[in-house]
């Protein structure tokens, strides 16, 4: 395929104003910076921008509210500061959803303490193990396991 014709084939496929929405959203995030308590605006990300419409992604669904409540202040801010006309939404996005890695966010898991039974099948099964270095490993484990039950 030559160059021409993927130069038309991307013409054809980005939406005619893509070089604005391109130059709009840096300034807009720019004005969000600018214009938003660093708080807020730590919990906001912007989602999308076109022709149309400005939408907004808050972390919670108490600063979606909280920034609702303020949409028609921000709106106008938007129009007198960026001559913005497009449409203001926002929704709520909890941030482990725009993690760019795409693996959830982890809960911690609190592991079940280790029976005593456990820790003496882990110390007799180290006596069968001829390999110095792995019945040093489950002696060490089996002692660990132990204070840790202990400390329980």
């Amino acid at each position: 395929m030559s160059t021409t014709r993927l130069g038309k084939l991307c013409r054809a496929v980005l939406p005619a104003n893509y070089e604005r929405v391109v130059r709009d959203i840096p300034a807009v995030e720019r004005f969000l910076d600018e214009n938003l308590p660093p708080t807020l605006r730590r919990n906001l990300t912007l989602l999308t921008l076109d022709q149309a419409e400005l939408v907004i992604g808050a972390h919670s669904p108490a600063v979606a509210n909280y920034l609702r409540l303020h949409l028609a202040e921000l709106g106008q801010q938007l129009r007198e500061s960026l001559q913005f006309d497009r449409e203001i939404r926002v929704r709520t996005v909890p941030p482990s959803l725009l993690r760019v890695d795409g693996k959830p966010a982890a809960h911690k898991r609190v592991p079940r303490p280790v029976a005593e039974d456990t820790v003496g099948a882990i110390e007799r099964s180290a006596d069968w193990i001829e390999d110095e270095s792995l019945r040093d490993a489950l002696r060490d484990l089996a002692d660990a396991l132990k204070s840790e039950s202990e400390r329980d």
